[in-house]
């Protein structure tokens, strides 16, 4: 009776996730009039469903297993870092898109602006730029149905994930990796702080989803409630292509160390129990949705850089989005993942940790999870492999999965290592570490980092350049490692707003201005400049919304005759861009037209830009 309850409950949140998912459509298009009444209809009688379900569910006596107070007694150390947590992302729910960011949310705002209701319309574009996402888009997409083009409907429901994955990490640390609860608590404030976690809560992206979805899998797989694990693992597989790779290593992780749990039994009953375990045929279910994909596509992913690009499943040491062994591309891979951001620090623990284990492995008499262990393990194996052998853009923000299985593996050690009672040492060591990765997070001051990178100016504290170096280098995504990219999101709005930007000024870049994007990027994705609120925008033109003209200053001073010249001309000096005109050459090249009405720069810590502010003559 009690499982057929858990079961019965673990259905009802599946359900609960659909509704809300279709309700906020509902409330989104209900000006569908045609439509409307039978999808209310359809949505009271879901509606009942649920609340038939929660009484049959009436019985289970909340209050018995649910004790606020008692539990924030216990755990008032995860509660101070968990609400800490929430608290420090709470100014990233309104920015943060640009570039990659920008893209994704400008075709969800597409996917739901075209959902239809069918199955067809969710598959067709909630894959986000081709990439199998549903799972990912399917709960941020109720933030844009709910708050469409406000940016922070999305990064909410992001946040509301963020808080539930913290909950079930602490509870994998504390119930199943043994570790007490002061030391549960600062591996999950490791994760949580962690500069490119925390600094980039604000820049919408599948890959964060990846880590939050793992989360989620492995711990309803360790509850053993089953049917969340199948809907989870759906999800996780359903994030992005690397995650149904790292899903399969995952379950050849359970099923090796099920083996060597049996390996003394003969084969066929190994073979057997291996089959019989759940996890194993579950699992299936995940994989029987992506082949059902593979067929409706028409292939393993519809994701490619350019349109007319070849297969990506190609080798070639010196190609591009194609598989290769490419030593430069794999050094720079290692320092993404082991070094930048103190990530080196987490990577020396785990190491001295290692040792720890090997140097006094008798004393300790070791009693380490073996699912957890090989399963987490080989997740990141496979991982570090795909990451470093397909060539594509190395891009720091790939690694948020990698950030999460390292620090898995260090709890894993951690709870051997303190039996050597070295408690103290460790959480001490690991406060030290969170302070070290919140102040990161939105400032660089990792000295490896910035030995092994060129550096970025600001005009303030440099970035680094975590990229490949080419001719011409691109500021886009690639400096996007923790929170201090956004200055340059924070300074355009504080430009517009101190030269009150309106139809008659337009944005001239001194030179190269790729990367810019301070009106979006082309039909990609477009931003507009809210008059009444002074910040810029994804919503439609009105009469306060007005679109951002933008311009190479070069194109302007080409023009020959001045009556065609624009009116006024906002110059913008982006401190890391290659300008082909310095301030005073643009000085001396507009004062021919123009008057030069204001000077100045915009103020923030992270970074702040120069600009120039000129009127026709």
């Amino acid at each position: 009776m009690l499982n057929r309850q858990n079961q019965i409950k673990q259905l009802w949140i599946i359900n609960l996730f659909f509704l809300i998912f279709y309700m906020s459509a509902v409330y989104n298009s209900s000006w569908k009039v045609v439509r409307a009444n039978w999808m209310m209809v359809e949505g009271i009688i879901i509606i009942g469903s649920i609340i038939a379900l929660s009484y049959k569910l009436g019985k289970y006596k909340i209050e018995k297993n649910f004790e606020i107070k008692k539990i924030l007694r216990k755990n008032w150390l995860f509660c101070l870092i968990f609400t800490g947590s929430i608290l420090i992302r709470i100014p990233q729910l309104t920015g943060g898109i640009i570039w990659d960011a920008g893209e994704y949310y400008g075709r969800l705002i597409t996917a739901t602006e075209k959902f239809d209701f069918s199955l067809t319309s969710f598959l067709d574009y909630f894959n986000l730029a081709n990439h199998p996402n549903y799972g990912y888009t399917f709960f941020t997409g109720i933030g844009e149905f709910l708050f469409p083009r406000k940016v922070w409907g999305v990064n909410l429901v992001v946040l509301v994930l963020t808080a539930f994955a913290l909950v079930f990490l602490y509870k994998i640390f504390n119930k199943y990796i043994k570790l007490n609860k002061t030391t549960s608590s600062f591996l999950c404030g490791l994760f949580s702080l962690s500069p490119l976690v925390l600094g980039t809560s604000g820049y919408y992206n599948p890959d964060y989803g990846i880590a939050l979805f793992f989360i989620f899998m492995l711990y309803f797989l360790l509850e053993r409630k089953y049917i969340l694990f199948a809907f989870w693992s759906i999800c996780f597989v359903f994030t992005k292509e690397v995650s149904a790779i790292i899903y399969f290593f995952f379950i050849v992780g359970i099923m090796i160390a099920k083996i060597l749990e049996k390996k003394d039994e003969k084969a066929g009953n190994v073979f057997f129990t291996i089959f019989k375990n759940p996890v194993i045929y579950i699992s299936m279910v995940a994989a029987l949705f992506y082949l059902g994909y593979m067929k409706y596509i028409g292939g393993v992913t519809k994701w490619k850089q350019v349109e007319d690009a070849g297969s990506n499943f190609t080798w070639n040491n010196d190609g591009f989005n194609c598989f290769g062994f490419n030593i430069e591309y794999i050094v720079l891979k290692f320092q993404q993942m082991f070094i930048e951001n103190y990530r080196w620090i987490i990577i020396f623990l785990v190491l001295l940790g290692s040792f720890l284990i090997l140097l006094f492995k008798k004393k300790l008499n070791l009693s380490v999870n073996k699912y957890l262990l090989l399963s987490i393990t080989l997740s990141l194996f496979s991982y570090i492999c795909f990451n470093c052998l397909y060539i594509t853009f190395a891009l720091v923000r790939y690694n948020y999965i990698s950030d999460l299985l390292i620090i898995l593996v260090l709890g894993m050690i951690i709870s051997e290592v303190s039996k050597l009672k070295v408690k103290n040492i460790i959480n001490g060591s690991l406060v030290v570490v969170c302070v070290i990765f919140c102040v990161e997070s939105f400032i660089t001051t990792d000295p490896i980092s910035k030995s092994i990178y060129p550096l970025v100016s600001t005009n303030s504290i440099s970035m680094v350049y975590p990229g490949y170096l080419g001719k011409n280098i691109y500021y886009g995504d690639n400096l996007v490692y923790n929170n201090q990219y956004s200055f340059l999101i924070n300074s355009y709005d504080q430009l517009l707003k101190k030269v009150n930007y309106d139809e008659n000024q337009i944005v001239a870049f001194p030179g190269i201005f790729d990367g810019s994007q301070i009106n979006g990027n082309g039909e990609i994705y477009q931003v507009n400049w809210d008059k009444n609120s002074s910040r810029r925008t994804f919503e439609n033109l009105s009469d306060s919304i007005i679109p951002i003209k933008v311009e190479n200053l070069e194109s302007i001073l080409s023009i020959k005759k001045k009556k065609d010249m624009p009116e006024e001309v906002v110059v913008p000096f982006i401190p890391y861009f290659y300008w082909n005109l310095g301030k005073n050459e643009v000085k001396e090249e507009m004062k021919k037209n123009y008057e030069l009405i204001l000077e100045g720069k915009t103020e923030g810590i992270q970074g702040n830009i120069e600009y120039q502010y000129y009127k026709k003559k």
